[in-house]
């Protein structure tokens, strides 16, 4: 799913991750695995992220990498 169709204030499910292996295993060990539950706390780049009670913040060209249900 494209960043735009992300909304701020909005639960969503991470699918799948679409990128090279290496950033895939850094966003892993962010946390960033299929299924986890995250929301958009600021829609600006950088975004930033709630996921498991901690704040993240991400650039939009990695959130172009996220599928999402």
């Amino acid at each position: 799913m494209h960043k735009n169709c992300l909304r701020k204030g909005k639960k969503h499910r991470l699918a799948s991750i679409e990128a090279s292996d290496s950033i895939v295993r850094h966003l892993n060990g962010m946390g960033f695995v299929n299924g986890v539950e995250f929301e958009i706390i600021s829609d600006y780049n950088p975004y930033i992220i709630e996921l498991k009670g901690s704040r993240l913040a991400l650039s939009a060209e990695l959130l172009q990498c996220f599928r999402v249900s």
